[in-house]
C-alpha cells in the first residue's frame, strides 16, 4: 500500500556539514524539469505534469508590484494589470476575453491575476489538445508582457472597472484589513502602497504616467514565464518561450533593479482599538513582526516545521478553551504570513463575545506565556508531529497527481523568494528525517520569539467602543507582570479515550449486492437496510469522498416547532454529535486524515466529508456514533454557542448587505423558511426539543443512502461497512421516507414586476442592485438553461464592463432549492443578475440590463457567442470530470431520481440525464442562435421588465454619507440574495468569524487584486 511505502521511506541526507547548502532545484525527481533564461534575460521554468490531462498552466510573474510605485502612482500598476485584458497591440477592449474565453479559457474576477506589493502575476490555464493553442497562450502572455497599450482612451476605458474594485475593498472587512495593514507595517514604505491604490490617482493619473511604469519596471530580468502541463515535449514548449520573449521592445535608460524594502522592528508594542459599526463580531490580533525565513536549505526547512508545530500545538489548546465552560473567546488561531516579500507575521487572533476583548486579549497571551513558562507535553508535540506526517503522507501517496497549478505556483515561488523545489517523494523523506531531529523544548523555546518586544502589534475590532489604546496596553502589562512573578499554571490535559466505539458492536452484513456498469458503481444494501454506493477512482490515490443523505427534513416540522428543529444541528455540534466532546474529538483525529460533518436543510439530511483511504474505518466509526448517540442538552455547555446566535442575529441589523438580502428572500419567496430567526424567537428556543430533533434526523439507518467515491475498493471497505454501517440499530418505522411523502415549502414569487429601492445608513456608501426573474423549466433542459445564464453573464460583462466601465463583474445564477418537484418533468425556481456599482448608478443601471436582455429577446444572439458558451462548458466538463467530486455529484444525482426509486436503477438516470445533455449541446451546435434565442423567449418573461424583482441598495441621504460622498464603495459578495437550502445561519455566521480572524493573517491575499 501507498501508506506502507511511505513509512518505508529511506531518511533524507541531514547533517551539520549540509544543512545549509541550497536544494537542488526538483532533487530526487526524474520528471522531465527545465530552468532557464532567454536571450533577453527572461527566466522560464518549464515542467511537464499530467493532471488535468491536455491542460497547460502558464504564468508571466513580473516580480515588481505596488511597493515601486512613487506617490504619483499609486495605483498604477493595478490599472496596468487590468489593461492587460483590454488593450494591447494584438487584442483591444473585449477581444482578448472573447479570444481566451473561444478556446475555452474562462475570464472573470479573481482568477486571471493578481497585483500584490512586491508582484504582478497573470495566470492562464489553456486547452492544448489542438495544434496551436499553447502557442496562442503563450502569445497571450507576451503580449502582457511586452505590448501592453495605455494610451488615454484606453486607461479612460478601464477606470471605472478599477474604481469598481477599488470600492469593493472598502466595506467593513477591506476598511479592517486595510488598518491592519498600515499598523504592522508602519515605518515601511509598504505602509502607503496598498495595491488598489488611491482613489485620486485612479480617477486622475494620465495614461503617460502609466506607460512610464510599464517600460520602467516590465523589463525581461524582472519577469518569469512559468509553463506546467501535461505536453507531449518539453523542448517545443521551451522553444515557443524562447521565440516569443527573446526580444523586448528597446527602452533608453539602464534597467533599474528592484530596490528591496526592508522590515523595520520595534520595541514598544502598537495598539489600535478599531471601531466599525458594521463589523458582525468583536475580534483580537496579536502580531508578531520579523524578518522574512528564507527556504532554500534543509536548516530552513527545519526551522519552518518547527514553527508549523507551534502552531499546532497552540491551536490545539485554543480550541479546547473555546469549547470550555464560559470561554474567553468563540474561536482563536495561531499562523504564520508574509503579507509582503521582506517580513514574516506570527498572528494571535480570537473572535470574541462583545464586550470580552480585554478578556479574549489577556487569555491569548497567557497561552503565549505559558509555554514559556511551562513548555508543551509529549503527547502534545507527538500529536503535532503526527499531523504534519499525515499531511506528507498525503502529499507523497498522491506525488503522481499534484494539480498543475499547485506545481506552477511552486516555481512562482521559487522565482520571487527562491524558495525550494524538490520532487514530493524528496520533500516527504525531509519531513521524516527533520521531525525526528526536532526536540520538545525547541518547538517551546520559539514562544521566546513572540513577546510583546518583538516588533507586536495589538489591535481589537468592535462594532462600538468599550475599549481604547490605553486599556489594550494595560491588558498587555499585566499580562507581563503575571508572567514574571510565575503565577500561571502549567496546562492541564484532557482524558482521551483509547479508541472511539468501544466496545465494537455486533457486525451486521451485507443483504444484496447489484452492479450499476455504466455509472461503474456497485450498490450494497446492508441488513438493517441502508444503501451504500460504491465507485472506485483513480484521480487521487489518497482520497475517498463519502456522502449520505435521507429525504425528509425541515419541511416536515410544524412551522411552530420550526425554529426548534432549525437550531438542533448549531446547539448539538457544540455538545457533540459523536458520543463526545468536541475537545475531545479533535485529540482523537488529530493525525487522521477524516472529515465527517452534517447538515439538515429543507428536505434532506445529510452527513459526509473528505477521508484518506489509510483512514476511512475512523470516518466509519464516526457514522455509527453519529446514529446511536442521543444528543442531551447540557446549559451550561451551551452558554458560548447560544451567545454567538444572539450576537449573530443583532449583527445582522448592523450590516446593510445582509439587511438587503434579507428583503430579497422575503420578496422572491415569502415561505418563513428564508425568514432570519428574530431574538425573540430564539429567546422562545427549548433546546430539549432542539437536541431531540436533530438526534431523530440521524436515527433510522433504513432511510439513508450513501455514496462513497474514490480510492475504494469493495473487499477493503466491506468489512468496514458490516462492523459499523450495518451495525447501527434498525428504528422501529417500518417505511423508508421517501421524497414524494414530503411537505413542500409554500414559497411564491410575486404575481407582478416589483421594483425597491433601499436606501439604509452606511460608514461608506455602496451601490448594490440584484434583479430576479421567475422560471420554470423541464428538467431536460437544465443544461439549457446552465448555457444561458453563462451568456447573459458573458454579454452584460461585456456590456457593463468593457464598454461602459460601470462595474468590476457580473454573476448570473440560477436558484431551485425551494421547490420540490418530485411529481412533475419541471422545476421551479429563478434567475438572478446581480453585480456592485457605484451608488449614482444602482437605479439606473437597471434599466440599461432589461434593455440589454430584451434585445437578446428581439435581436437574438450571434453565433460565436453560443460557440464560446459551448466551448467554456466543454473545458469545464473536460476537467471535472477528472475530480471525485463530480462523479459524487453524478452518484447522488441518480440516487435520487425517480429511476432509483422506481427501480429502474442507477444507470437509467444517468443514461437518461447524460442524452439530455447531450441532446440540448447538439440543438446548440445545429441552431446556435435558433435555440438560444428560444431559451431567452421561453425561460425568461418576455419582455424581461413584464415581471421581475429590482432591488437596489443605496446610501441613506444623510449627514454622514454626505459627508462620505467623496468615498464610494461596493460589496464583494455577488450571491448576495441567493438563500441556503442547506445548513443554518447560524453556521455561516459561526464561518464569518473564522473568516474575520484569518484577515489579519491574510493581509497578502487580502491586497492581492485578482481579475480575469
Amino acid at each position: 500500500m501507498a501508506s506502507t511505502a511511505f513509512r518505508e521511506l529511506p531518511d533524507a541526507p541531514w547533517g551539520e556539514e549540509t544543512a545549509d547548502e541550497a536544494l537542488p532545484m526538483d532533487a530526487g525527481d526524474g520528471t522531465d524539469a527545465r530552468r532557464g533564461t532567454t536571450a533577453a534575460g527572461t527566466t522560464y521554468y518549464v515542467r511537464h505534469n499530467r493532471k488535468p490531462k491536455a491542460r497547460a498552466a502558464l504564468s508571466l510573474v513580473v516580480g515588481v508590484g505596488s511597493a515601486v510605485e512613487e506617490e504619483g502612482e499609486r495605483g498604477v500598476a493595478h490599472i496596468l494589470e487590468h489593461l492587460a485584458f483590454s488593450a494591447t497591440e494584438k487584442f483591444s477592449n473585449h477581444d482578448l476575453v472573447k479570444f481566451l474565453e473561444s478556446i475555452g479559457a474562462e475570464f472573470g474576477a479573481c482568477q486571471n491575476a493578481y497585483t500584490s506589493a512586491d508582484e504582478t502575476c497573470y495566470e492562464l490555464m489553456v486547452p492544448i489538445d489542438q495544434d496551436g493553442l499553447l502557442e496562442d497562450g503563450i502569445k497571450v502572455l507576451s503580449e502582457f508582457a511586452k505590448n501592453i497599450r495605455c494610451a488615454t482612451e484606453d486607461v479612460e476605458k478601464e477606470r471605472g472597472a478599477v474604481l469598481e474594485e477599488w470600492r469593493q475593498g472598502r466595506d467593513a472587512s477591506g476598511r479592517i484589513a486595510e488598518a491592519h495593514w498600515k499598523l504592522v507595517l508602519e515605518g515601511t514604505k509598504y505602509a502607503e502602497r496598498l495595491p488598489i491604490g488611491l482613489e485620486k490617482v485612479i480617477r486622475n493619473v494620465d495614461a503617460n504616467t502609466v506607460l512610464e511604469f510599464y517600460r520602467k519596471w516590465y523589463r525581461p530580468q524582472n519577469m518569469a514565464i512559468i509553463a506546467v502541463g501535461d505536453f507531449d515535449n518539453v523542448d517545443q514548449v521551451i522553444e515557443l518561450i524562447e521565440s516569443n520573449f527573446d526580444s523586448f521592445p528597446k527602452v533608453s535608460g539602464t534597467p533599474l533593479p528592484v530596490p528591496p524594502f526592508g522590515f523595520v522592528p520595534h520595541q514598544e508594542p502598537r495598539y489600535k482599538a478599531f471601531v466599525d459599526k458594521e463589523t458582525t463580531t468583536s475580534r483580537v490580533y496579536v502580531n508578531f513582526s520579523y524578518p522574512c525565513m528564507p527556504l532554500k536549505s534543509a536548516k530552513d526547512f527545519r526551522e519552518l516545521l518547527k514553527i508549523e508545530l507551534f502552531e499546532h500545538v497552540l491551536n490545539s489548546r485554543f480550541f479546547k478553551i473555546s469549547r470550555g465552560r464560559n470561554p474567553p473567546f468563540y474561536t482563536a488561531s495561531a499562523s504564520t504570513d508574509r503579507p509582503v516579500r521582506s517580513i514574516n507575521n506570527f498572528v494571535v487572533a480570537a473572535a470574541c463575545p462583545e464586550g470580552q476583548v480585554l478578556v479574549a486579549l489577556e487569555r491569548l497571551l497567557m497561552e503565549l506565556a505559558r509555554v514559556r513558562l511551562s513548555g508543551i507535553s509529549e503527547r502534545e508535540l507527538k500529536l503535532a508531529k503526527s499531523k504534519l506526517l499525515a499531511e506528507a503522507e498525503s502529499t507523497f501517496i498522491e506525488r503522481e497527481q499534484s494539480h498543475s497549478e499547485d506545481v506552477r505556483d511552486e516555481y512562482k515561488r521559487h522565482f520571487l523568494h527562491e524558495e525550494f523545489v524538490v520532487a514530493p517523494e524528496y520533500e516527504a523523506r525531509l519531513v521524516k528525517t527533520l521531525l525526528k531531529t526536532i526536540a520538545l523544548e525547541e518547538v517551546a523555546e520559539l514562544s521566546r520569539k513572540f513577546r510583546v518586544t518583538d516588533s507586536c502589534v495589538v489591535k481589537s475590532i468592535e462594532h462600538r467602543k468599550t475599549v481604547d489604546e490605553q486599556k489594550l496596553g494595560s491588558v498587555v502589562q499585566q499580562a507581563r507582570i503575571l508572567e514574571e512573578a510565575g503565577r500561571i499554571d502549567a496546562w492541564e490535559e484532557e482524558e482521551i479515550p483509547e479508541s472511539l466505539v468501544s466496545p465494537l458492536p455486533g457486525p451486521g452484513s451485507i443483504a444484496t449486492r447489484k452492479e450499476h456498469p455504466e455509472l461503474g458503481v456497485v450498490e450494497l444494501t446492508l441488513s438493517n437496510g441502508m444503501s451504500v454506493m460504491l465507485k472506485q477512482t483513480d484521480y487521487l490515490d489518497d482520497q475517498v469522498l463519502v456522502s449520505g443523505f435521507a429525504w425528509g427534513a425541515l419541511s416536515d416540522v410544524a412551522q411552530d416547532d420550526f425554529r426548534n428543529a432549525s437550531v438542533g444541528r448549531d446547539l448539538a455540534l457544540e455538545l457533540g454529535v459523536f458520543g463526545v466532546r468536541p475537545s475531545v474529538l479533535s485529540e482523537i483525529v488529530a493525525d487522521k486524515r477524516v472529515d465527517v460533518g452534517v447538515g439538515v436543510g429543507a428536505y434532506r439530511r445529510s452527513f459526509g466529508g473528505e477521508q484518506s483511504p489509510e483512514d476511512l474505518e475512523v470516518a466509519m466509526q464516526l457514522i455509527h456514533l453519529l446514529f446511536v448517540t442521543e444528543v442531551k442538552p447540557a446549559e451550561e455547555e451551551l452558554i458560548a454557542v447560544k451567545q454567538l446566535i444572539r450576537e449573530s442575529i443583532v449583527s445582522r441589523l448592523r450590516d446593510p448587505v445582509q439587511i438587503f438580502s434579507n428583503r430579497i428572500n422575503e420578496l422572491n419567496y415569502g415561505c418563513y423558511y428564508f425568514r432570519p430567526i428574530t431574538l425573540e424567537e430564539f429567546s422562545s428556543i427549548d433546546t430539549r426539543k432542539a437536541c431531540d430533533y436533530f438526534s431523530s434526523f440521524f436515527k433510522n439507518p433504513a432511510d439513508f443512502t450513501i455514496a462513497m467515491v474514490g480510492n475504494v475498493t469493495e473487499e477493503a471497505v466491506m468489512p468496514l461497512l458490516e462492523s459499523y454501517l450495518a451495525s447501527i440499530p434498525g428504528d422501529d418505522s417500518s417505511q423508508r421516507s421517501m421524497p414524494e411523502n414530503l411537505t413542500p415549502l409554500k414559497f411564491s414569487f410575486p404575481q407582478k414586476s416589483v421594483r425597491e429601492d433601499m436606501t439604509l445608513p452606511m460608514i461608506e456608501p455602496c451601490g448594490v442592485v440584484q434583479i430576479t426573474f421567475p422560471c420554470r423549466v423541464q428538467k431536460k433542459l437544465a443544461s439549457l438553461l446552465g448555457l444561458m445564464c453563462k451568456l447573459i453573464e458573458t454579454r452584460l460583462t461585456r456590456l457593463l464592463r468593457f464598454t461602459h466601465g460601470h462595474v468590476y463583474n457580473v454573476s448570473v445564477s440560477n436558484f431551485f432549492g425551494a421547490d420540490l418537484p418530485v411529481h412533475r418533468d419541471d422545476v421551479v425556481g429563478d434567475v438572478a443578475i446581480s453585480f456592485s456599482c457605484d451608488p449614482d448608478l444602482a437605479r439606473t443601471l437597471p434599466d440599461m440590463v432589461l434593455e440589454e436582455l430584451l434585445r437578446l429577446q428581439k435581436v437574438g444572439v450571434e453565433a460565436d457567442e453560443v460557440a464560446t458558451v459551448l466551448e467554456i462548458e466543454k473545458r469545464v466538463r473536460e476537467e471535472m470530470m477528472q475530480e471525485n467530486s463530480f462523479w459524487l455529484d453524478q452518484v447522488l444525482y441518480c440516487c435520487r431520481s425517480r429511476e432509483y426509486r422506481n427501480k429502474d436503477g442507477l444507470d437509467a438516470a444517468h443514461i437518461r440525464k447524460e442524452a439530455e445533455r447531450v441532446a440540448v449541446l447538439e440543438a446548440c451546435k445545429a441552431d446556435p442562435c435558433g435555440e438560444m434565442s428560444w431559451a431567452l423567449n421561453t425561460l425568461l418573461p418576455k419582455p424581461p421588465q413584464s415581471h421581475c424583482t429590482i432591488l437596489t441598495l443605496r446610501p441613506k441621504d444623510s449627514m454622514v454619507a454626505r459627508a462620505y460622498s467623496i468615498v464610494q464603495s461596493a460589496v464583494s459578495k455577488l450571491d448576495w440574495g441567493r438563500p441556503r437550502s442547506e445548513g443554518s445561519a447560524y453556521m455561516a455566521y459561526w464561518g464569518s468569524v473564522a473568516v474575520g480572524i484569518a484577515v489579519a493573517s491574510a493581509a497578502v491575499s487580502v491586497w492581492a487584486y485578482r481579475r480575469r
